[in-house]
């Protein structure tokens, strides 16, 4: 039987969830902004998904980051 954690057990779960989260959060908007970086000689057909793909990624980050911040 496990005993119960204490509050600065918890303390310090939570302070390493919310660095977890924000660290993926800017990962996920870093490679967003990478995926949008398209060379202007990039065809067509790559162009749309690409950019479909880094608004997502852009998304996401920031839905992460503002979770990041809502849940204390």
């Amino acid at each position: 039987m496990k005993p119960e954690p204490t509050f600065e057990q918890i303390q310090r779960r939570r302070f390493i969830r919310r660095r977890i989260t924000l660290i993926l959060a800017l990962l996920l908007i870093g490679s967003g902004g990478v995926v949008l970086a398209i060379p202007p000689d990039t065809p067509m057909d790559t162009v749309i998904p690409r950019g479909f793909i880094g608004i997502g990624l852009l998304l996401a980050g920031l839905f992460c980051a503002m979770l990041n911040r809502t849940t204390h």
